[in-house]
């Protein structure tokens, strides 16, 4: 055969096999945006109950939550789909949804182990509760909207609720190169260590967990009456308070009795003008016409007598 056309057929079967190839690697890399399978419940509780919440209201409607947590029986199942022994599950997050995933009640499923290639777990988890938040005000909808009748009864109800739930998973690939020069195996610290695991994908699963909600009796607001005293003690306490003999003088009252002295100091003056000055010890002058002579007539008194003749 010409060395042409053997080159020509390589080439086309070189060809063939990197079309056939394209699609298992398409398809592998499919599978590893879903790493994990997740399956989230709710676990049967012996005995019949997990703690209420509890609502607290007054005058006919329910207005706060006396409780501060909120205790869920779940069933949670993690199965890492066979990609090799270098993935695991890094991180294992459980929430309620409505709170927010930066909540404080975030429960942290590995927080005392490393990472695992399988988890498996069916318990009641407590979750810290937002007086003021979207599970809270529920619990406080749910019992404002038993009917009149209930809510008057005086007894408890105990009412049904859903409180959605969030579990989070990240999965990551080891990816720590080491040499064994020393025959030193890895050490459980490099292991458990998130940050040696490259390729990090979070899944999550949501689920609707019911819990029950205690609706206490509402309270009645009490009111205080106002303690009016009466006439005839008002007249007694008058009758009995000492009276007061000594004048109290006001400051108006001393400025007119001033006035008064003032007025006493000023002195006559018979057929002339009084004139009061400011200067010295005198206040007043008596001033007589240019034809009179004055003449002190003793007593703070004065008179303007003519001029007699020479």
């Amino acid at each position: 055969m010409h060395p042409k056309a053997i080159g020509l057929m390589f080439a086309l079967a070189v060809a063939g096999s990197a079309t056939q190839a394209a699609p298992a690697l398409a398809g592998l890399a499919g599978e590893q945006t879903d790493r994990v399978r997740l399956a989230l419940g709710t676990m049967p509780v012996g005995g019949g109950a997990t703690p209420a919440i509890v609502v607290h209201g007054a005058n006919g409607r329910y207005d706060r939550v006396a409780t501060t947590s909120v205790a869920l029986p779940l069933t949670l199942s993690a199965d890492l789909v066979a990609l090799g022994s270098s993935y695991k599950i890094l991180k294992s997050n459980v929430v309620l949804k409505s709170e927010g995933a930066a909540a404080s009640s975030s429960i942290d499923m590995l927080a005392d182990q490393g990472p695992v290639q399988a988890l498996s777990r069916a318990q009641v988890f407590t979750f810290e509760l937002n007086p003021q938040g979207p599970v809270a005000q529920n619990a406080v909808s749910v019992c404002n909207g038993l009917d009149a009748d209930e809510r008057a009864s005086g007894s408890a109800a105990v009412v049904s609720m859903d409180v959605a739930v969030r579990w989070q998973v990240t999965t990551g690939r080891f990816t720590f190169k080491w040499t064994n020069y020393d025959r030193v195996a890895l050490t459980q610290e490099i292991v458990s260590n998130p940050d040696f695991y490259a390729d990090q994908v979070t899944q999550d699963a949501e689920a609707l967990i019911a819990t029950t909600v205690r609706c206490e009796p509402l309270a009645q607001e009490i009111a205080t009456p106002v303690v009016t005293p009466k006439v005839e003690r008002h007249a007694a306490l008058a009758a009995v308070a000492p009276a007061n003999t000594t004048p109290t003088a006001t400051p108006a009252a001393i400025v007119h009795q001033a006035a008064a002295r003032a007025d006493d100091d000023k002195p006559t003056c018979d057929g002339g003008m009084l004139r009061q000055i400011s200067t010295g010890a005198q206040r007043y002058l008596c001033l007589c016409p240019g034809n009179t002579t004055r003449i002190s007539t003793g007593d703070n008194g004065f008179m303007c007598e003519k001029r007699r003749g020479r």
